[in-house]
């Protein structure tokens, strides 16, 4: 079980271009949400059977005899969506309030921040500084009140 997180992509992790070249293509949805690991709960029983750390290695070997990167943004993330694609229990975003402890959000955070309700003057009241390209500093978390876990990254 995990927590869907919905800011971030399959396609900000995995090249599907190259997973397309590897056979892949159609399998995997580049606009599903990520499952953020900052809560993880493995039913050991069914983890085994559904080969889960074999279906891991197994990318990393790929990732390993790749003519090009088969994904980015770090070696534990990429290849651990590829293996669960999207087969989790989704946990409520009330167990995974995340990034606190960030100093930045980016335009797309902000976007969903002022969706929220979270207009220029009630930022301004929090005393954020507005940055290049729609950033904001610092990190605003709304979802601290109702939270079961704190994620501090």
């Amino acid at each position: 079980a995990a927590v869907p997180y919905c800011l971030q992509r399959m396609e900000d992790y995995v090249n599907f271009e190259v997973l397309s070249e590897l056979g892949f293509e159609g399998v995997y949805d580049p606009k599903a949400c990520i499952a953020n690991r900052g809560l993880l709960i493995i039913d050991v029983p069914t983890w085994k059977h559904k080969n889960i750390t074999g279906k891991i290695e197994d990318w990393m070997n790929r990732y390993r005899n790749a003519e090009r990167d088969l994904w980015l943004g770090g070696m534990s993330q990429p290849p651990w969506l590829l293996a669960m694609n999207g087969d989790y229990m989704e946990l409520g975003e009330e167990w995974n309030c995340n990034s606190l402890g960030r100093d930045t959000m980016s335009m797309w955070e902000s976007v969903t921040l002022r969706k929220n309700g979270y207009d220029h003057k009630a930022l301004r009241g929090l005393g954020v500084k507005f940055g290049p390209y729609g950033s904001i500093s610092p990190y605003v978390v709304t979802c601290s009140g109702n939270a079961k876990l704190l994620h501090y990254n």
